[in-house]
């Protein structure tokens, strides 16, 4: 196989897929290489059949992603790997990558006074901007409102990109959207954007996303690879009980370099996240959220068995959710 190619988003949580080749970790496993290789429009646009570009020193061709092989396997948030593969029978979940929820953050234009907080959002129809529909910005909104009990559900104004998201609140074309706390922290202190609440997943975050025939045709050297990316990132992390520890430092500084993150705020990320040990995925996780994926009309059935949508080597009874 040589290389391991993996697309992935140009968050933090993703930084071990570039430290990976910097580790013994791959030797004797089949992978010479991880290649990431970053996209701007989300995990939707990540397993889309629609071209999408990338952002990345490797390559700005335009792709389709994992379904014309220009992507091995993907770092994708959970909601939208399930849905992904209930709706296509070629792709299949490969093991949790981590294990923590997501904070996202609920943001409006900073110059708005008629939002101050969630439940002002539920009281009067809105527009929600999002990055794809079928995308972790169009479930969350939805999740949400159903944790609220709105009495309306928020009409969706498509943006691509957490760009277009900020154009969108900014313009006043969306009333409100939702992205990843600490990506959003820079705009608000800016003076762009407001925080008017956040809403954590209910389930583990992110995992690993391929096709069935990856994993038939090299199921020994990505296993392996996987492993080696999940020991990386919970070397990146540390000690989860311990942060004064020289590593940990030595992340957050990273961090900083390549995300222009404050110090403090890449101290807290790091602080919040938990990466997989073993990548296992709990079948009530997979449950939870094809029932949520339902309810949303994303996708129209529930899972038929959890394998369906796992591979059963990551398959658990218990929960993984921290």
């Amino acid at each position: 196989m040589g290389y391991l190619t993996v697309g992935g988003v140009p968050e933090p949580f993703n930084l071990p897929l570039d430290l990976v080749n910097e580790k013994n970790y791959l030797r004797n496993g089949g992978i010479d290489k991880v290649l990431w290789r970053k996209v701007l429009e989300g995990t939707a646009a990540l397993v889309s059949s629609e071209p999408f570009f990338f952002d990345s020193e490797l390559t700005h061709s335009q792709i389709e992603g994992l379904h014309d092989g220009s992507f091995h396997v993907v770092t994708a948030l959970t909601e939208c790997a399930v849905a992904a593969a209930l709706k296509d029978s070629s792709l299949q979940i490969v093991g949790s990558y981590v294990d923590s929820s997501l904070n996202w953050a609920v943001i409006t234009s900073a110059q708005q006074e008629k939002f101050h907080n969630i439940t002002d959002l539920g009281s009067s129809p809105v527009r929600v901007g999002i990055s794809r529909y079928g995308s972790g910005s169009h479930l969350m909104p939805l999740i949400m409102a159903k944790q609220e009990s709105w009495r309306n559900l928020p009409e969706f104004v498509v943006c691509n990109n957490f760009a277009g998201l900020r154009q969108a609140v900014l313009s006043g074309t969306a009333d409100f959207s939702m992205w990843e706390w600490f990506m959003t922290k820079p705009y608000v202190e800016e003076g762009l954007l407001k925080f008017i609440g956040n809403v954590p997943t209910p389930w583990p975050s992110v995992c690993f996303l391929t096709k069935k025939n990856v994993i038939n045709n090299f199921k020994g050297e990505l296993f392996s690879a996987l492993c080696s990316i999940r020991e990386t990132a919970c070397e990146f992390r540390g000690n989860v009980s311990n942060v004064n520890t020289e590593q940990f430092a030595t992340s957050v500084d990273k961090i900083v370099s390549q995300f222009s993150f404050k110090p403090q705020d890449a101290k807290s990320w790091l602080e919040s996240v938990r990466f997989s040990r073993d990548g296992l995925v709990s079948v009530s996780t997979v449950q939870t959220i094809a029932q949520a994926l339902c309810e949303a009309g994303i996708v129209d059935r529930r899972i038929p068995d959890p394998s369906y949508v796992v591979y059963p080597t990551f398959l658990s009874s218990f929960d993984r959710h921290v």
